[in-house]
């Protein structure tokens, strides 16, 4: 440590200074003056449940299951306002089911993706127009 190594754009004279607590120790065994594990790994994100594409989507929406369903799953989609603009029952065992969104206008629209009674997945997709 340097005593004003720094030179700050202010004045700091009339404060008391921040010193570390250097005797805290690592935050996984405390009482020990330093660790010499270090970690890099980074912990994995699970998949959600299903996979939607491609955003923005002008002529189909593709949906992947990243993992095994039961029953049937239910897509709906909803405008920026809060109005059902569509609903689709799919398989989810089926490895793409698609979804036809040609008749729909241009803009956002956000989705749910409903199985076994459960929403597996929320978001928003862009529906572009045809150029």
């Amino acid at each position: 440590m340097e005593q004003r190594g720094l030179p700050l754009p202010t004045p700091s004279g009339a404060s008391m200074p921040s010193f570390p607590n250097y005797r805290l120790g690592p935050i996984e065994s405390p009482g020990l003056p330093c660790s010499p594990v270090v970690s890099t790994a980074v912990p994995l994100t699970p998949l959600p449940g299903f996979s939607v594409f491609p955003n923005p989507a002008s002529v189909t929406l593709k949906i992947v299951p990243n993992r095994q369903y039961a029953g049937m799953a239910r897509l709906r989609l909803y405008d920026v306002t809060g109005r059902l603009a569509r609903e689709q029952v799919f398989d989810p065992s089926a490895p793409v089911s698609e979804v036809d969104v040609r008749d729909l206008g241009a803009g956002v629209y956000f989705y749910e993706l409903w199985c076994e009674g459960l929403v597996q997945r929320v978001g928003r997709v862009v529906k572009a127009g045809i150029p």
